[in-house]
């Protein structure tokens, strides 16, 4: 599975645990979280050190400005990088998910969201 796939189920994932949901979506968003976490973890450290060695100002938004065109460059490819980098994740553990939508009502999600869990989770109308 690619890094980038991961980084932004997890994304996604993190956002899910913040809501109560039943028990078994509940469960469900906790085993994935932590199946990932390490592989989520690693990037938020390497990205650190990229941003620290960097130092490109930050904004209100929290985006980052780079100091020159080829630092924003750099740091695109370093992303590219680690997002196209293979994690070695047991397809036993990682076997694609369904849980029914009711499970999640009052939860709302944008397409984006649903884009990032395919493959891993996916929502059935039952």
């Amino acid at each position: 599975m690619k890094q980038g796939k991961i980084v932004k189920a997890m994304k996604v994932l993190n956002k899910l645990a913040a809501k109560e949901l039943p028990v078994k979506a509940a469960f469900t968003i906790h085993r994935l979280r932590t199946l990932f976490e390490p592989t989520w973890k690693f990037q938020l450290e390497e990205e650190e050190k990229i941003l620290h060695r960097l130092q490109p100002e930050v904004t209100e938004a929290g985006n980052a400005m780079f100091k020159t065109p080829e630092d924003a460059n750099e740091f695109r490819q370093w992303r590219k990088e680690m997002d196209e980098m293979d994690v070695d994740v047991d397809p036993l553990l990682v076997k694609p998910v369904s849980l029914s939508m009711a499970l999640f009502d009052g939860v709302t999600l944008c397409a984006e969201d649903i884009d990032a869990l395919e493959g891993i989770l996916s929502f059935t109308e039952d």
